[in-house]
């Protein structure tokens, strides 16, 4: 807080508003400068007059202030309360005549060296599945999710002696959603598959191979016995 440095109020950290008829304001002011734990003359003295201590509001274009906020409560009442508004407006006006230009380059498609490195972000979710998944709504229909595919995608999953359990071609054009592909847990004869850990091969065309491991599971199964 500035407080102290206009000879108004106190540098606490506190709300404390200087008295005024609209209830008072504290202000806090950000500096381009590296911290340092002791106060530094140069926000004290006037760099115009270095007679005179400073005034931030008048000579902040003279110093390295970068944002200010200005907390000030409209009321006599200087305490808040539930329902209370907190207003941040910016310390310069709004004109059509400030301008701000943005560069956003062209999307990056089909660029294999590209697409090479980021194989690396493809993972999968949950991971270990312990025998449910948050986004699952029908106990009966689990899965989890390959993440961060490319447009096209093999998806081969075995178990610990090698052997081919399910093969998973995405595409986003027929995926629930673009870059992700689910697993149903279930093997190429659509029975679900048994606790335990499994390998991933994630190969991409052209562009490189992704190997996972994800831990299955299940949970207990209880079968309903048949009414006599």
């Amino acid at each position: 807080s500035t407080g102290e440095l206009l000879g108004l109020g106190n540098i606490d950290g506190e709300w404390e508003p200087t008295p005024g008829d609209n209830g008072g304001a504290e202000l806090l002011y950000f500096f381009d400068s590296d911290y340092s734990p002791t106060e530094l003359d140069f926000y004290r003295v006037s760099p115009r007059n270095p007679s005179n201590p400073i005034n931030l509001d008048a000579e902040m274009d003279s110093i390295d202030v970068l944002y200010i906020l200005h907390l000030s409560k409209t009321s006599v009442d200087a305490n808040f309360r539930d329902g209370d508004k907190l207003t941040i407006t910016p310390n310069y006006p709004l004109s059509t005549d400030r301008v701000f230009d943005f560069v956003a380059p062209a999307a990056v498609r089909e660029d294999r060296t590209l697409m090479s490195e980021q194989m690396a972000r493809i993972n999968v979710y949950p991971n270990p599945y312990f025998g449910h998944n948050k986004a699952e709504a029908n106990p009966l229909q689990r899965f989890v999710t390959f993440s961060n595919l490319p447009a096209t995608a093999t998806i081969r999953v075995f178990n610990l002696l090698g052997d081919l359990v399910t093969t998973i071609h995405h595409d986003d054009a027929t995926s629930f959603e673009p870059t992700f592909e689910r697993w149903d847990l279930r093997n190429d004869n659509g029975l679900p598959v048994a606790s335990g850990m499994y390998i991933v091969h994630i190969e991409v065309e052209a562009v490189g191979d992704r190997i996972l491991k994800v831990a299955i599971i299940q949970p207990e199964e209880r079968p309903t016995r048949a009414p006599r």
